[in-house]
């Protein structure tokens, strides 16, 4: 179908728009700090958010990335940016099923507004969840 190829393109326009913004190694304080936490092992990361008022998910899975893709700033950047495009993918996928006829104007608008908002387009690549 032509309407969901064009969302699939928008999305992964999106991906590669967020990407553009990776390559740098600057970080501020709470972002070193995650880049720190993260070179902990699973079980030690546990242990040093029970004492802070972070939930251990993010850092889970920024070190999976890690761990897969290597240690470095643009691989946790990544790991930041999957889940918004993720998002997007569901909203698109579900609004299917729950909106039925108005199901493409409610996702392009949900994409569209959650892609192009500076905050979200800021804090997207950001080292913290």
């Amino acid at each position: 179908k032509k309407i969901d190829l064009m969302f699939i393109l928008l999305i992964l326009s999106f991906a590669l728009l967020y990407g553009t913004v990776i390559f740098n190694d600057s970080l501020w304080g709470d972002e070193a700090y995650t880049m720190l936490t993260i070179k902990n092992s699973f079980s030690e990361i546990l242990e040093i958010t029970a004492g802070d008022v972070h939930p251990p998910l993010y850092y889970f899975i920024a070190k999976i990335f890690t761990l897969c893709l290597g240690y470095s700033v643009p691989v946790v950047k990544i790991a930041s940016i999957v889940p918004l495009i993720l998002t997007m993918f569901f909203v698109w996928i579900k609004s299917k099923k729950l909106f039925g006829k108005n199901a493409n104007f409610i996702s392009l608008f949900f994409i569209l507004f959650i892609g192009l908002c500076p905050a979200s387009f800021s804090m997207a690549v950001e080292l913290r969840m």
